[in-house]
């Protein structure tokens, strides 16, 4: 079978066609992935040098300590300060951290009093998590509940 000239130039400009168009919807989707908000902006795992992991009441106290998980970077591992003083698994709490720190959410919403809050269950929060960065700065993360809308 022989192909002529114009066969093979109708080819060829379907061909790049094709990689056009897979090149602009592939740039398309990285553009609505970049879209989406992170929620902590660009920290990575490897910028927290301390993790807790508890319970708190209305007022943000600890409610009982004997279920808080605290873990330090040490070197280049982790280890568990709190509730015993023992080595961790470093591959579980980079996993942790990373699906934390990469998490993307898809809406956001003003709260207008605390009262509002008692909906999600952050009032108080089921569990909170803190991060102290390695400059020292704390982050909180509060999670509740429940949502009344969406993925809780």
């Amino acid at each position: 079978m022989k192909i002529s000239f114009n066969q093979l130039s109708i080819l060829a400009a379907a061909l790049m066609l094709i990689v056009a168009l897979d090149y602009w919807f592939g740039e398309k989707r990285r553009a609505d992935n970049k879209k989406r908000n992170s929620l902590f902006g660009n920290l990575s795992a490897v910028n927290i040098r301390e993790m807790s992991i508890f319970e708190t009441d209305a007022e943000g106290a600890i409610l009982d300590s004997d279920k808080e998980v605290r873990l330090a970077r040490k070197g280049s591992g982790w280890e568990i300060l709190v509730p015993v003083l023992e080595s961790a698994d470093d591959n579980v709490v980079e996993k942790l951290l990373g699906t934390i720190t990469s998490y993307k959410f898809e809406k956001s919403f003003t709260v207008k009093s605390a009262d509002e809050l008692k909906k999600f269950g952050l009032n108080p929060p089921a569990r909170s998590i803190k991060l102290l960065k390695n400059s020292g700065e704390p982050i909180l993360l509060n999670i509740g509940e429940n949502a009344p809308f969406g993925y809780s």
